[in-house]
């Protein structure tokens, strides 16, 4: 079994996380911060146009997973805590909701590129 921190990534969401855990703490809180309040705003200013705000909430919960991840790496919290539990449920929160953007994005991408098809 690879650790998680090896060079070498199996997949793409192991790329991600090596990628946030070489990111600086200031950067990630940044992407965090920005991504989520431009989703809020573009969607604030655009509520006809809400896929608009998928690539920032993809971003800014991939910002709030590499903030997460490295306070709970930090803090190094007995598994069975509460803290390891709850911390280790927003990253799984983060992770589900900054895919599920993504894989939204790209589905409206494919959508708008295909059409619509008349049989």
């Amino acid at each position: 079994m690879r650790a998680a921190t090896s060079d070498t990534s199996s997949s793409a969401l192991d790329a991600l996380a090596l990628l946030a855990r070489r990111t600086s703490s200031a950067r990630l809180a940044g992407l965090e911060v920005v991504g989520l309040a431009t989703a809020l705003a573009v969607a604030t200013a655009f509520p006809d146009k809400l896929a608009l705000v998928l690539p920032f909430v993809g971003i800014g919960m991939f910002g709030l997973w590499g903030t997460v991840d490295r306070f709970r790496l930090t803090r190094q919290h007995a598994p069975e805590t509460w803290p390891h539990w709850s911390l280790s449920l927003l990253q799984l929160l983060a992770a589900t909701v900054g895919s599920a953007a993504i894989a939204a994005l790209i589905y409206v991408i494919v959508g708008r590129a295909i059409g619509t098809v008349v049989s």
